[in-house]
C-alpha cells in the first residue's frame, strides 16, 4: 500500500473514530495544486498531508484515470483495513 492510500485511510479514520453532532461535520479537502489533503473542523485544519493526484490530470470521463473534480461523499468505511475505524 502506497502512501497515499495509508494518508487517506489514516484521514478517514480519524472522521470516523471523531464524535460528530447535528451542527458539525468533519471535511477533507484535496487541493490539486497543492497536491495536499485537509482534514477539517470547520474552519480547523485537524491534519494536513501530502498526496499525488492522477498523473492522467483532472477531469469526470469514466475510465479516464483522472481526478475528479467537485464535492464527493464518503458513503462507506473499510472497517476491515482500519482497524481504528470501527
Amino acid at each position: 500500500m502506497n502512501r497515499v492510500h495509508v494518508s487517506f485511510l489514516i484521514a478517514l479514520a480519524l472522521v470516523a473514530v471523531r464524535p460528530l453532532t447535528a451542527s458539525t461535520a468533519a471535511e477533507i479537502v484535496v487541493s490539486i495544486p497543492d497536491q495536499t489533503l485537509a482534514l477539517l473542523d470547520g474552519e480547523r485544519v485537524l491534519a494536513r498531508y501530502r498526496l499525488s493526484t492522477s498523473k492522467f490530470g483532472n477531469g469526470d470521463n469514466v475510465d479516464s484515470y483522472r481526478t475528479p473534480l467537485g464535492t464527493l461523499f464518503v458513503s462507506g468505511k473499510l472497517v476491515t483495513i482500519c482497524p481504528l475505524a470501527q
